[in-house]
């Protein structure tokens, strides 16, 4: 590497369990649009422990449509892989995992989620700054 030059910075792996068609579209396209992030989806908790494994992924992230019984089978993949990532899970105003998953440790973010919301609770969770 030449003097003055910084080193490439590598793209956060974000593991979206859910399927491909759901209203978090378009808050990952923001998300993806802020840069920095490499999406891969998951459609499955099993498919997401193989990706667990495989890659360092930086964040998990539950869409609104994905079931609880789902999202509870991510967190123990991650139990079973020994990655400590960070799960979030966008769920409708009023369903009830919330006490269940505040002791697995699964951030909860409440739909319809404002414009910019998903973008700015990933920055805060991985401790990134804000891009202008």
């Amino acid at each position: 590497m030449k003097a003055g030059n910084k080193p490439a910075t590598r793209a956060k792996l974000l593991l979206v369990l859910g399927d491909g068609a759901s209203e978090s579209e378009a808050f990952l396209a923001g998300l993806q649009a802020r840069g920095g992030f490499q999406v891969v989806r998951a459609s499955t908790a099993e498919v997401a422990e193989v990706v667990l494994r495989d890659f360092p992924v930086s964040l998990a992230l539950a869409c609104a449509q994905t079931p609880a019984d789902e999202i509870e089978r991510l967190v123990a993949a991650m139990e079973r892989t020994r990655h400590a990532v960070p799960v979030l899970a966008i769920r409708h105003a009023h369903s009830g995992e919330a006490e269940r998953w505040a002791q697995l440790g699964v951030g909860i973010l409440r739909s319809p989620l404002l414009p910019d919301a998903l973008v700015r609770s990933v920055e805060v969770v991985l401790d990134l700054k804000r891009k202008a």
